[in-house]
């Protein structure tokens, strides 16, 4: 079932959306409901979800801010906005990030389940297509599980320790070697197998498997789709057969490891420049409270993935917790250095909500806006 959370600050409201559908019977639980924005993220912290249903005005953080987080934090989760007639403001802003529905109130009952089996619809077919992503990593998995040597072979914890150092160093290889240093690395890497007495084609599997296991890893660690990226080696029986072969083992090996190597390669250059770019954009940029990583990874070029594992890698941190503390830090210099109040100060560092960003910078800084200027 898919979990779902309302979010209204109208309890009466929230009580009949609660009631009016029969959960279960459609294939969902309910699982919470809060009257802010604030009180529902910690219940998707808590307990995850798929579907958000809320309202758009509500007290310390409305609808569209949750929506904006949410679609940085969860991009899967689906978001249904209750909106009254006066309200079709909010509907362009609601729709730029990312928002699954937008329902006038009052909510039909009938209304909201179409809406609700509509996003199931969705919902199953991205299950689906993660099912069909994470088949061959399981499959993978299970070769891993049964090629192992078994006790009764030689393989002992003297050579287990080595197939772990091993194993490191593909991965730290495929992170970051280069075309030309494949051919030597296979040398050294394949002919570990070679000088072990478990010369079997239960090891050469093994081998096989460990370096299918350590590049689909590698390809999903930089935000890659490792089905389109090693699409040529899905078939994961056909691999391990060439593997095994002395004659193919090196040309199957290297045409596997140039495939990540190069994959990487291309995703480092296209980013190249585009931290820098971000880091500009977003400090000329901070008062906007649309302001969010898909953005700032349209402005750069990038798909959201590709830029948030170059800006993690460059940066050291994600890009919600860099945002996050480069408002704050120009927060606490306009608190140093002008009277402008704290509503006034929320608003030039890209919070819509002054309450929200008190609870933020007490978070951060260990004090209130307030007190940090008193202080």
């Amino acid at each position: 079932m898919y979990k779902v959370i309302l979010v209204e600050d109208e309890k009466t409201v929230r009580d009949s959306i609660r009631k009016c559908v029969d959960w279960s019977t459609y294939g969902f639980l309910f699982i919470g409901e809060a009257a802010n924005g604030e009180q529902a993220l910690e219940i998707i912290r808590e307990t995850g979800c798929e579907i958000v249903i809320t309202d758009i005005r509500m007290p310390f953080m409305d609808g569209i801010e949750l929506s904006r987080i949410l679609r940085t934090l969860y991009p899967s989760v689906k978001i249904i906005i209750l909106s009254g007639y006066m309200e079709f403001q909010y509907a362009q802003e609601a729709i730029r990030y990312g928002v699954s529905e937008y329902l006038l109130k009052p909510v039909t009952p009938a209304k909201l389940v179409s809406t609700l089996l509509g996003l199931k619809e969705k919902l199953d077919e991205e299950l689906k297509a993660s099912y069909i992503m994470e088949n061959l990593f399981d499959k993978i998995k299970h070769y891993e599980a049964n090629a192992v040597p078994q006790p009764s072979t030689e393989m002992n914890a003297k050579d287990l320790e080595e197939e772990i150092h091993y194993e490191t160093e593909l991965i730290a290889f495929l992170k970051h070697g280069m075309p030309e240093e494949i051919d030597g690395f296979l040398e050294h890497y394949i002919k570990r197998g070679k000088e072990r007495e478990q010369t079997s084609y239960v090891y050469a599997s093994w081998q096989a498997i460990q370096m299918l296991t350590a590049c689909t890893q590698v390809v999903r660690d930089l935000g890659g789709d490792s089905l389109t990226v090693l699409k040529e080696f899905q078939d994961v029986d056909g691999f391990i057969r060439q593997f095994v072969r002395e004659e193919t083992v090196m040309q199957k090996s290297r045409q596997l490891i140039e495939t990540v190597v190069v994959y990487r390669i291309g995703m480092v250059d296209s980013g190249r420049g585009a931290v820098t770019m971000a880091k500009e954009y977003i400090r000329s940029h901070l008062d906007d409270t649309n302001l969010t990583l898909h953005a700032v990874a349209a402005h750069v070029g990038l798909s959201s993935n590709h830029f948030s594992y170059i800006f993690k890698q460059r940066m050291g941190v994600n890009f919600i917790k860099y945002l996050t503390n480069v408002r704050v830090d120009y927060a606490k210099e306009l608190l140093r250095t002008t009277d402008l109040s704290g509503a006034q100060i929320a608003e030039k560092v890209g919070f819509n909500d002054p309450n929200y960003f008190s609870v933020v910078f007490k978070k951060i800084c260990g004090m209130t806006p307030r007190e940090y200027r008193n202080g």
